[in-house]
């Protein structure tokens, strides 16, 4: 069995955490919050993010046949943040939702590439534009709390990098990039809005890498990109 990694493990306890600590203070409240809340067809909000997120890669022909000294190319995963808007559009009744969710997302993504007797490391601190479309189902409505799961597509863009761009020799990946995400959360009413923890999986389903003639990318065919998130909603 695939063991996950501590970091991921310590967002998923933290999230089960939540999950306990807030009934506990929801059964001393009788009364039901918000009562026409989900009668509304459009909600807004925003969330902020904390994030867990590295790089999968596949290795090159290059790298199989030991075109030079590399033994190993080790992505390691990173910590980041971001912050963005809410836009929820209500379709059916009061279990669907279409999510609309641009975010300024800051990522540090590193990547070790390993030899026999050294290491060099390929530092990624770069800002993206996110903007995750995605269908929200709910379930039925229990005193003040449901649980909900969602899935759906986010384009991503790059406006920034620190230094990726300054190194003509370092390993550089392509502005734009798709995501598949997923993930489940816990709608809370509160007495003056609606808060909802959550957590969500990103798997980029793009090719990242810019190819070019310097050892970092010979050694590589593909880099695709990976995240966990822990989403604070406001709403």
């Amino acid at each position: 069995m695939k063991r996950i990694p501590s970091k991921q493990a310590t967002l998923l306890v933290f999230f089960l955490g939540l999950c306990i600590v807030f009934p506990t203070f929801g059964q001393k409240r009788k009364s039901k919050n918000l009562i026409d809340y989900d009668a509304k067809k459009l909600h807004y909000g925003f969330q902020l993010v904390y994030h867990q997120s590295t790089f999968q890669v596949k290795h090159s022909d290059f790298f199989a046949q030991n075109g030079d000294s590399t033994v190993a190319i080790s992505p390691i995963l990173r910590p980041g943040f971001s912050i963005g808007f809410i836009l929820n559009i209500r379709l059916k009744d009061d279990l669907w939702d279409l999510r609309l969710l641009p975010n300024v997302v800051f990522y540090d993504r590193n990547v070790t590439f390993n030899y026999p007797n050294t290491s060099a490391e390929q530092v990624f601190e770069s800002t993206f534009i996110d903007f995750p479309i995605l269908l929200k189902y709910k379930s039925l409505r229990r005193n003040n709390h449901r649980w909900y799961m969602l899935a759906g597509i986010t384009p991503s863009l790059k406006v920034g990098s620190k230094r990726e761009e300054l190194l003509e020799k370092s390993l550089l990946t392509k502005d734009f990039n798709w995501q598949i995400e997923y993930g489940i959360g816990w709608d809370m009413y509160m007495a003056m809005f609606k808060f909802a923890p959550e957590i969500r999986f990103s798997h980029g389903i793009r090719n990242m890498l810019r190819p070019n003639d310097y050892t970092f990318s010979n050694n590589m065919d593909r880099i695709l990109t990976h995240k966990i998130s822990l989403v604070l909603n406001f709403e």
